[in-house]
């Protein structure tokens, strides 16, 4: 089954930007006017989505709320926060709770797409990650406590989450302080989102 990305933000009109952005990319949007909404939709949808995005204003339910109650409940889906930049403190206090990244607005398309990209190989790679260690516990329970199992899991995610994390910040610096003439061919494609793989740290 194909899988979606949530988008969630109060104006109307900057939902329909990103939505069409994205469709250009090949990925497929379901959208929420604030966090109460989302949590609505991530209870009857969760399986069927790998990334949220979310602004960080929104009435009702604001994105810290939001972000908070869906990370726990939905570990392994993926989050980007857009933000304006009076907010970026807010924002940098909710790396600390899981997002993948944020961007802070205006935004940047091509940052943003670069950043739905490492947000899809990441979900992809928790997924298998989750999928190994089902079948390595399944095979396993005698011997296994399930705590032990869980703690596993939890532990390779949150260690590829601040992977991903360091290398998006190495991949701003790089971008923000050298000329993209002077590197190397094999940087400037991972520096472009044009490779698979990550700087390696």
């Amino acid at each position: 089954m194909e899988k979606k990305i949530l988008l969630v933000d109060d104006e109307a009109f900057f939902i329909r930007v990103l939505n069409a952005n994205l469709k250009i990319n090949n990925y497929t949007c379901i959208s929420a006017g604030n966090g109460m909404e989302a949590l609505e939709i991530l209870e009857k949808s969760s399986e069927d989505i790998f990334l949220i995005i979310t602004d960080l204003m929104m009435p009702i339910m604001d994105g810290m709320e939001f972000i908070k109650v869906a990370r726990v409940k939905y570990p392994m889906i993926e989050i980007i926060l857009l933000t304006g930049a009076k907010e970026a403190n807010k924002s940098l206090e909710l790396l600390n709770i899981g997002i993948s990244a944020y961007i802070c607005k205006p935004i940047e398309m091509a940052e943003l797409i670069f950043l739905t990209k490492k947000a899809e190989e990441i979900f992809a790679i928790k997924t298998q990650n989750k999928k190994f260690l089902e079948r390595f516990y399944d095979e396993n329970n005698s011997n296994v406590e399930k705590n032990a199992f869980i703690a596993i899991f939890s532990e390779l995610n949150n260690e590829l989450e601040k992977q991903t994390e360091n290398n998006f910040q190495l991949i701003e610096y790089i971008k923000k302080n050298f000329n993209p003439d002077d590197l190397p061919e094999d940087i400037k494609k991972i520096i472009d989102g044009g490779d698979d793989y990550a700087l390696v740290l």
